[in-house]
């Protein structure tokens, strides 16, 4: 899937799919490889003990 712009408006989205998925675990490493302006990480930064940005 391409997506031009900013994540951030994904991100609720994105947290429930991850939610649903059984993957909000803070012993997971979270590893956001298209991360641009970092949103997704930043909206699950407090779950998640370490957070791998490319």
């Amino acid at each position: 899937m391409r997506y031009l712009g900013s994540k951030d408006s994904l991100a609720d989205q994105i947290v429930d799919l991850l939610r649903n998925k059984g993957l909000l675990q803070n012993e997971l490493i979270f590893c956001d490889a298209f991360c641009g302006m970092g949103s997704i990480a930043d909206a699950v930064k407090n779950i998640y003990k370490k957070i791998i940005i490319k």
